[in-house]
């Protein structure tokens, strides 16, 4: 599951409706108050931060609010979301650990954007299930027949089927979606790496 801290009304109105998109994110904060979330974000270590960029707006210098929210919160990904806004700000905006991108935006969209962070969150996941279980092999000579050897085989083949259907509808999506001069390039590196992450999903269940 991926913590996420959501300081934005249009997305957790998603998150309450949108059941099935919402699964295997864990929703931690969802107040429109930036400066509450950052007062309580030690406790909630989100994985990933979207924030509506008038919250960040709200002091002197957006930009140095931004980086106090990624320093505090530790997130691997903090996604700004925005209707109107100077290009020069959005420059600024952008970082290693950030992405600016214009509303409205769909909850599946949206975690298009976060596929790195869920990708790394799956093989940490997948590798802590693998160390248990050798270690419980080891100590209490489980055999990969058993029971609880198999459920974990079959929880983490599941898991990686959903994500390789998912993979494959947005790959379609994208390929359906009308496209501008000016969309092109952002369309094609999205394919590239919905494909990329589809052969890794694909192997991962192959090696299962």
């Amino acid at each position: 599951m991926i913590k996420i801290a959501v300081v934005d009304d249009t997305i957790n109105a998603q998150l309450e409706t949108n059941i099935e998109e919402a699964q295997n994110l864990d929703l931690v904060y969802n107040k429109n108050n930036l400066e509450f979330f950052l007062s309580k974000v030690v406790s909630l270590n989100p994985k990933v931060v979207v924030v509506d960029l008038k919250y960040l707006e709200n002091y002197p210098d957006p930009v140095a609010k931004m980086e106090e929210v990624i320093r505090l919160s530790k997130s691997e990904l903090c996604i700004i979301l925005y209707q109107f806004a100077k290009k020069e700000l959005i420059d600024k905006l952008e970082t290693k650990f950030s992405k600016v991108i214009k509303k409205p935006i769909s909850l599946k969209s949206l975690k298009v954007h976060m596929l790195g962070v869920i990708l790394k969150d799956i093989s940490e996941a997948r590798k802590k299930d693998e160390e248990a279980l050798l270690y419980t092999k080891s100590n209490y000579k489980i055999s990969e027949s058993s029971p609880s050897y198999q459920n974990s085989l079959s929880e983490h083949k599941s898991d990686i089927k959903y994500i390789i259907t998912k993979l494959n509808s947005l790959e379609s999506n994208i390929y359906l979606s009308k496209k501008s001069d000016k969309t092109k390039s952002i369309y094609g590196d999205l394919i590239e790496d919905t494909i990329k992450a589809k052969n890794i999903m694909v192997s991962a269940l192959e090696k299962i």
